[in-house]
């Protein structure tokens, strides 16, 4: 097909979704690296994933030679898939998220809350206040969810304030 009709490659199906992500989420390394040899780019945007969600799925599923391939093909171990943060959150096991971060790849405070890293939250929000906001709807969301109570307190305690609004993963609120 690619022969054919090379323009193909850049197609965004019905579904929002590029050939390159469908490789990834079936586990065909074989049809992932002939796209990615025929100019596929890992970041192009589809649905849920203004960077691509490729790596986050490879990552997510632990396949750590789809992880390897995308990142020597420059994926971004930050971008972010829709409410499901970046690769590095994702990741399956200790070895991939290690690798992502050799990349430039990081946690925000909002994905640390869900990974119960709560000393690192507070170092990371007293260090920079602004990271409180990152993630959906910023880490208060991903506090009030997990029903954290003490890091509440002790994000109230370190001066970080509850936004006036939260414009994303307002829905998580009602927990």
């Amino acid at each position: 097909m690619l022969d054919k009709e090379p323009d193909r490659i850049h197609e965004i199906r019905p579904n929002q979704r590029r050939p390159l992500l469908t490789a990834i989420e079936f586990g065909h390394e074989d049809i992932a690296r002939l796209l990615l040899d025929r100019g596929a780019d890992p970041t192009w945007p589809e649905l849920n994933a203004d960077c691509g969600g490729s790596l986050w799925q490879a990552s997510r599923a632990g396949n750590r030679p789809l992880v390897e391939l995308l990142l020597a093909h420059g994926a971004d171990p930050n971008g972010h898939t829709d409410s499901g943060g970046n690769a590095v959150c994702a990741a399956k096991t200790k070895e991939i998220r290690a690798l992502l971060e050799a990349h430039g790849g990081m946690l925000d405070p909002y994905d640390l809350v869900w990974l119960d890293e709560d000393d690192e939250v507070i170092r990371r929000v007293t260090a920079d206040p602004k990271s409180a906001e990152h993630g959906c709807g910023g880490v208060f969301t991903a506090v009030v969810t997990k029903q954290k109570r003490d890091l509440l307190k002790r994000l109230l305690d370190a001066g970080i304030r509850v936004p006036r609004l939260v414009t994303g993963c307002q829905s998580y609120l009602l927990e």
